[in-house]
């Protein structure tokens, strides 16, 4: 799961969300790191990217592709779930989920928390390929997007057998 293919769209996931220096990040369901990896590249050591997962065998695969990072203070990875997100309102400016929108055990309550946490005008980026891409209804994703008061941006996005969501708060 950690190759070639993941990482390309990490890097588009990074596209779609303008990755700038000095921005806050937020990655749920990180799983090996290999955005937070991608992401932690393109900040250069300025910003942060905050990771949260709920799998012990995900946390400690995804601190040890990251330890630099982790040792320069630029990435945290937490144990947890979208639903308790353990920061203030409007602390990040992006957020974004790989493949792991399906697995959230409250959707609903998980985009919520999202919004709360990401400063006005911030952009969430959601990706589904796989597994994950046959488990979805776009359209149903979508719409919860747009009753947690998401706005959409050009979507639904389709490349390689990937589908992207990208929306702002």
């Amino acid at each position: 799961m950690a190759g070639r293919k993941q990482r390309d769209i990490a890097a588009r996931v990074a596209e779609l969300l303008d990755v700038r220096l000095g921005d806050k990040i937020l990655e749920i369901g990180f799983g090996p790191g290999i955005a937070i990896q991608v992401i932690s590249q393109r900040l250069s050591g300025e910003g942060l990217i905050v990771g949260i997962d709920p799998l012990d065998v995900m946390m400690e695969m995804a601190q040890a592709r990251n330890v630099e990072a982790i040792e320069q203070g630029t990435v945290r990875l937490l144990r947890g779930t979208v639903e308790r997100i353990p920061y203030d309102d409007e602390v990040f400016d992006k957020a974004l989920a790989m493949n792991s929108f399906h697995l959230w055990p409250d959707q609903w309550a998980g985009l919520l928390e999202i919004r709360r946490v990401l400063k006005k005008g911030g952009v969430l980026v959601l990706s589904f390929y796989g597994p994950a891409r046959r488990a979805v209804e776009m359209g149903a994703v979508r719409d919860a997007l747009k009753q947690a008061r998401f706005e959409m941006l050009d979507n639904p996005l389709e490349a390689h057998s990937v589908s992207y969501l990208v929306a702002r708060k």
